[in-house]
């Protein structure tokens, strides 16, 4: 069985276990996405020759009011990639904040992988609520780190 086809099922059963997932779709030969019922969406890439697995989600565009606060504080998130488990934030072309984390795909399991979604998902949720009021949801800030 093909890395791909082995994904196509790992993706499949988080799919089918997880009610909150809406859809789970293979976009092409390196590429899956996930959208959860709450427009919670991700996709994840392969990259077979390095041997890594990238999960990316939008976090929306930040506000202009605010603007500064929120990108500094999307820069401190990506410092703390010790904290986070790697996960780091960026800005796409359009402004458009971006949540970004990479798996070794030679250590990947399909626990691992649905562990790594289910957080990386939350972890999206929470930042996506930063990027649109520029606070956190709610005091606990392990709440914005761990992956």
């Amino acid at each position: 069985m093909s890395l791909s086809e082995v994904l196509d099922s790992w993706f499949a059963t988080y799919g089918n276990t997880h009610s909150t997932v809406e859809l789970v779709a293979r976009v092409s030969d390196d590429t899956w996405a996930v959208v959860l019922d709450d427009d919670t969406q991700l996709t994840a890439t392969i990259d077979e020759p390095t041997g890594r697995m990238g999960l990316i989600s939008g976090l929306g565009k930040p506000a202009e009011i605010g603007r500064e606060r929120v990108l500094e504080g999307l820069l401190m998130y990506s410092l703390m990639w010790r904290e986070t488990g790697g996960v780091r934030a960026a800005i796409d072309g359009d402004g458009e904040a971006q949540l970004i984390a990479e798996l070794m795909l030679h250590d990947l399991t399909e626990s691992g992988l649905h562990w790594a979604i289910e957080n990386f998902t939350a972890k999206t949720q929470v930042l996506t609520e930063f990027v649109a009021t520029g606070r956190a949801a709610d005091d606990d800030p392990q709440t914005m780190i761990r992956l």
